[in-house]
């Protein structure tokens, strides 16, 4: 019979829905609800929801707005980098370019590094100032001037080495990571800004 005392007896967390009017319920537990208290829900704090603006006005997640951080970031250290071979970054593209393939006509190399012929040919007048590079025309077409390196500019490949590893310690980057990124960059490039590149 005891048992019987201790289950109808006044304790408040056995009150349920019958808990009397007038009186409050437990903290946490809503009157009239069951007998338990409710358990808060989870705050996701990284979620949309809590934003007051949606995803598309927000600065800090448009794609275009983290790779033109990182453009200017990396032309920062490329800056820092290529200062003390006395080459700027269009011109260290164009360097890698004629490492890559020598006697190169104007027009081809301007393809190959995505600069239209109003910012090589002041970029090709300094780097053949600098005695970097020779420009010719060519026998076949005298049309087309062709870009020829130089055996001081020849032998300046032998740095390309070194600068890639600043690169790599500036960064933060692993070797791996560097590799995913150029991946996709490519990627990004190839799929959507070649074709819609304007014509020479």
């Amino acid at each position: 019979m005891g048992t019987s005392h201790a289950l109808s007896g006044p304790g408040p967390a056995w009150r349920g829905a019958g808990t009397p009017e007038g009186e409050a319920a437990p903290p946490g537990e809503a009157a009239g609800s069951a007998a338990f208290p409710r358990s808060p829900l989870p705050v996701v704090r990284d979620s949309p929801l809590n934003d007051p603006k949606p995803d598309a006005t927000l600065l800090d997640r448009q794609v275009c707005f983290s790779l033109y951080r990182a453009s200017h970031a990396l032309g920062a250290v490329y800056r820092s980098i290529l200062d003390p071979y006395g080459l700027t970054f269009p011109q260290y593209l164009v360097m890698l370019a004629l490492w890559d393939r020598d006697r190169v006509p104007v027009r081809d190399l301007s393809d190959r590094v995505c600069l239209d012929s109003g910012t090589l040919s002041p970029l090709l007048r300094r780097l053949t100032q600098h005695g970097l590079v020779l420009r010719t025309r060519d026998r076949s077409d005298e049309r087309r001037v062709v870009i020829t390196l130089t055996e001081r500019g020849d032998a300046m490949r032998v740095h390309a080495q070194e600068i890639q590893e600043q690169l790599l310690s500036a960064t933060g980057l692993d070797a791996d990571e560097l590799f995913t990124l150029r991946s996709l960059s490519t990627k990004l490039a190839d799929t959507t800004i070649a074709p819609h590149r304007p014509p020479h």
